[in-house]
């Protein structure tokens, strides 16, 4: 196992892939800023930020992915709000909530059976 959000496991088997790639963060301390008359503002540490994770995901069905099934449980998720643990490997990050969800079906038969596509996810503390 790669890893886990939530219910969905990262994972790359003989048969099944599910991974993500751009692991990114950002984390930005919570900043007081002060304006005195007639000096310099001064800036002061009022407290920790919160962690925010983006990342990509490729859904395809030759990969024993349902790009339909895996982007209907992850609007699922992003709806009810649910807080999910993320871990990479055994590592904890915390838990999150999914605050931005987009993505795109990419290769669609001509039954409209989805074969491919791409979700960008954001987590937020």
């Amino acid at each position: 196992m790669l890893g886990n959000l939530g219910p969905i496991i990262f994972q790359v088997t003989d048969k099944k892939i599910l991974t993500f790639f751009d692991l990114n963060f950002t984390l930005t301390p919570r900043i007081a800023t002060h304006e005195p008359l007639m000096a310099k503002p001064k800036s002061e540490f009022i407290g920790p930020g919160q962690l925010e994770f983006t990342f990509s995901m490729d859904l395809n069905i030759n990969q024993e992915i349902s790009p339909r099934k895996q982007c209907d449980e992850l609007i699922e998720l992003a709806q009810k709000g649910e807080v999910l643990p993320f871990f990479m490997g055994e590592k904890p990050f915390g838990n999150f909530l999914i605050v931005g969800l987009g993505g795109a079906y990419k290769t669609i038969d001509n039954r409209g059976g989805i074969w491919n596509g791409t979700v960008q996810i954001t987590l937020k503390e």
